[in-house]
């Protein structure tokens, strides 16, 4: 039990704490530290809760409330916005010049009383680099770069916060485009800023990677900001999850000066989300040229081929008819020859026979006489036979030349035109694509049986009525 003089009051001894820390400390302090809490009260005056972290999980080491009286906290947050471009906020290191205050009822303080903006910008600059060089090490620096962009991005996966400016302007631009191109567009909402932009993004970004298989590209976006707002843009984490990221990223974070890391690492960087936009509407419209261009060659192959074939058609026609008129004659006059040839062989034989009859005595001349008609007879059949057989091969001859004309028939484009069809002419060209015709122009149409007169009331195109009808 002490002695009844040797106690004192607990206001005693803060008093004596207080004496003590102001009698050994110096008049002021710069201090590093990060704004854990900041709040501004009805009077202007600015309460911070000052911590310092460190270890892998980034524990508080130190903390400490501290205060910014109002005609101090008026000019100070001015002039630190001014040279950073964002107000004192959560999250951010600063460098404080701060007075030790010690109070009997509420203990251990800071009282704040410059700042050196160019420590917090410093601080970015550091975080800024170290992300690049730790990804360079890790090889991811180029990793999403090095992703292919499909041709046509059409199923868009969106990171962004629904209520931003960037993503309105994003979405106006991208389906008022004047091509009438479709897109299909998902948000992934997030936070865009503060200290829970990073949290936020990475949440989003993991959240496309589980459904990434239905998406052509990621798009990151948002409007513009100050400096110290794009810091999560710097930081390794979100980064890291930019550079891993399966699916090409395309980044519009809205901002004309130093490109943040997430720039620089994503498989396309724009300026902003508008940009973005328009960058995916011009890349439809490259491939949608060029398969245009592949489409009129095409026809214009397919068109000269049929005129081609028409004309081949003509030539065969014709050189088969020849050939086979020549043919036939060449076989008339062939069996025509042998059918003299034998019958002046025959004349000469029954000549022949008729002048050994008469040398034969008149007993022999029944049996010769007799002789000289079966020979007669028989001539009679054979030559039958030969005008037979020549009759039989010019009507197959004659059937072949009718199937073959029967053939060339079919392909006649007088026939075509029976069946229904039509050759249209406009100013005197065959017409191949809608594109070619215009309102009020008059058409030629060539039917089978004569030539139809028209004008053109409407024109429209099988793509455009693709459109209307997705």
């Amino acid at each position: 039990m002490p002695e009844e003089n040797k106690h004192i009051t607990l206001s005693q001894l803060q008093q004596h704490i207080k004496n003590v820390l102001e009698g050994h400390l110096e008049d002021f302090y710069w201090v590093v530290a990060e704004i854990s809490e900041l709040k501004v009260n009805y009077s202007g005056h600015c309460y911070l809760e000052l911590v310092e972290k460190g270890g892998a999980n980034q524990v508080p080491k130190a903390k400490v409330n501290a205060v910014i009286w109002r005609n101090v906290f008026t000019f100070l947050d001015s002039y630190f916005t001014k040279q950073t471009g964002s107000p004192l906020s959560k999250g951010i290191n600063v460098l404080l010049r701060v007075e030790v205050s010690y109070h009997e009822l509420y203990g251990l303080s800071l009282v704040v009383r410059d700042i050196d903006p160019s420590y917090t910008l410093g601080e970015m600059e550091r975080q800024r680099q170290e992300t690049i060089n730790r990804l360079k090490e890790e090889g991811l620096f180029d990793k999403n770069r090095g992703l292919e962009l499909p041709g046509i991005i059409q199923r868009i996966a969106v990171v962004s916060s629904e209520k931003a400016a960037g993503y309105q302007d994003f979405m106006k631009e991208l389906f008022g485009n004047e091509y009438g191109y479709d897109y299909r567009v998902s948000l992934f909402g997030a936070v865009m800023q503060g200290n829970e932009a990073e949290s936020s993004v990475v949440a989003a970004l993991d959240e496309v990677r589980r459904v990434a298989y239905s998406y052509d590209a990621v798009v990151l976006i948002r409007g513009g900001g100050a400096q110290s707002d794009l810091a999560c843009f710097n930081s390794y984490r979100l980064c890291r999850a930019i550079a891993e990221f399966p699916l090409p990223v395309i980044t519009g974070i809205g901002h004309d000066k130093d490109l943040s890391v997430a720039d620089m690492i994503a498989a396309v960087s724009v300026k902003t989300p508008t940009a973005v936009a328009r960058y995916l509407i011009d890349a439809t419209l490259a491939v949608d040229t060029e398969l245009t261009g592949i489409l009129d060659y095409l026809k214009d192959m397919f068109f000269a081929a049929v005129e081609e074939a028409a004309d081949r058609i003509d030539t065969c026609s014709l050189l088969l008819k020849e050939r086979v008129t020549e043919a036939i004659q060449r076989e008339t006059l062939f069996w025509q020859d042998i059918g003299i040839r034998i019958e002046k062989d025959a004349g000469a034989f029954v000549r022949g026979k008729q002048t050994d009859v008469e040398q034969k005595s008149e007993q022999l001349a029944h049996a010769v006489q007799r002789k000289i008609d079966g020979g007669y007879h028989r001539m009679g059949v054979l030559f039958d036979a030969l005008k037979n057989g020549c009759r039989i091969f010019l009507s197959d001859k004659e059937k072949s030349l009718a199937t073959a004309e029967a053939v060339l028939a079919g392909f006649n484009p007088e026939r075509i035109l029976s069946l229904g069809y039509s050759i249209a002419k406009v100013r005197g060209k065959i017409i191949r694509s809608s594109g070619e015709v215009r309102q009020g122009d008059e058409l030629e149409l060539r039917v089978s049986d004569g030539t139809v007169y028209a004008e053109v009331a409407k024109v429209v195109s099988d793509k455009v009525k693709s459109s209307v009808e997705k």
